[in-house]
């Protein structure tokens, strides 16, 4: 069996990454080199993990010359450590997720005659080493998970030909097994049920603050023309004091759930009539929670990003806000609010959007064909 190394400096991967390779699981072998040796734990606890230095971080000026500066160095010492593995495990492929490792092993993968992959991650820095990463880009198959990734990566100059979109994927036996199981339990499990409310849903992560409190401030407005309006805010950056310090000030305490992290989505999701997306360059996992809530009936929301014209089409399955301030995110609530038919029309359209065009199951088979 052919041995897949998978490469990665990033310090912040979703778990919809772990899940993806965790999939796959069963046709490769995978290992991986590593800066943080918690990596693909989640999905492989038995994985092989290797930590390994890619040369200094590369997220100011100072850092991209030193880096630079040492990637001879890197090339050779790799070249040689590369080789003993790939002779050794028998490896055929390297999947590499961020910029330095791109640069580092792609030209050692075509020296030893190693397949290359690289993934360019929604949210991620696709700009950095543009010059290195086209020269090295000739024998590389890059994998996207948006066609607006994909055009990018053509406007910039890498071949056409190399470039292949898997799209983004949502486990849809898990929405199904939802209807069968969990339609008459779903709320039998919370404490408390949003029945008969207007409820909005969002997730927040670390990054998220700024435009959670763009949403909780348009919540107080959307409070004196909604009465049965209430928020649910999911996710792990809503313990915080000065948070529920901001609820109290806005007089929001009977308004808002800060409910916390959530293992079953799809339960809270049948409580819901609008998901709005917060992060501010949403990155895999932020796009697939929004297709999972959009494959549940729910109408989309979010703020101007790039990302999300994919996922959000204007008048067939949700909107985008037309600027990043709370009184356009207020407008477009209370405008939804308004128009129950419209919701129902907005959330059948995203249903069959998902069904037909997001399947992980989809995913995984592109993804082989790629990775094979």
């Amino acid at each position: 069996m052919k041995n897949i190394i998978i490469v990665n400096s990033a310090k912040k991967i979703d778990q919809s990454f772990f899940d993806l390779f965790a999939d796959l699981e069963k046709e490769k072998y995978f290992s991986a080199w590593v800066t943080d040796s918690d990596f693909l734990v989640p999905a492989r606890p038995d994985a092989e993990i290797k930590r390994k230095y890619f040369g200094p971080e590369t997220e100011n000026f100072i850092g991209v010359l030193a880096f630079i500066f040492l990637l001879p160095a890197l090339w050779l010492g790799y070249f040689f450590s590369l080789a003993s593995w790939r002779q050794r495990e028998n490896t055929a492929k390297i999947v590499c997720v961020a910029d330095r490792e791109k640069v580092i092993f792609t030209p050692l993968a075509i020296i030893l005659r190693l397949g290359i992959v690289w993934l360019e991650m929604p949210g991620g820095n696709q700009r950095q080493f543009r010059k290195l990463r086209r020269l090295f880009s000739r024998s590389v198959e890059l994998i996207t998970f948006t066609p607006t990734d994909a055009e990018n990566l053509a406007r910039d100059g890498f071949n056409k030909e190399r470039i292949h979109n898997i799209s983004l994927g949502v486990n849809l036996q898990s929405a199904d097994r939802q209807d069968n199981l969990f339609s008459s339990l779903a709320k039998a499990d919370k404490p408390y049920s949003f029945y008969k409310n207007f409820t909005i849903g969002a997730w927040c992560g670390s990054g998220d603050r700024r435009r959670l409190e763009i949403l909780l401030q348009s919540a107080r407005s959307c409070v004196n023309l909604i009465p049965n309006f209430r928020l649910v805010v999911i996710g792990q950056d809503t313990s915080s004091g000065n948070l529920n310090w901001l609820i109290k000030k806005l007089g929001l305490e009977r308004r808002v759930w800060l409910v916390g992290e959530q293992k079953n989505l799809l339960q809270w999701f049948d409580d819901l009539d609008l998901y709005i997306v917060l992060a501010e360059n949403p990155g895999l996992i932020d796009l697939e929670r929004a297709l999972m809530a959009a494959s549940r009936g729910l109408p989309l929301l979010g703020f101007p990003s790039e990302n999300l014209i994919d996922i959000i089409i204007k008048d067939q399955n949700g909107f985008i806000c037309q600027n990043d301030s709370a009184a356009a995110l207020a407008q477009e609530i209370i405008a939804l609010e308004s128009d129950e038919r419209q919701r129902k029309i907005l959330g059948a359209n995203g249903r069959k959007l998902v069904y037909a065009n997001f399947d992980r199951q989809k995913q995984l088979q592109r993804l082989k064909e790629i990775i094979a």
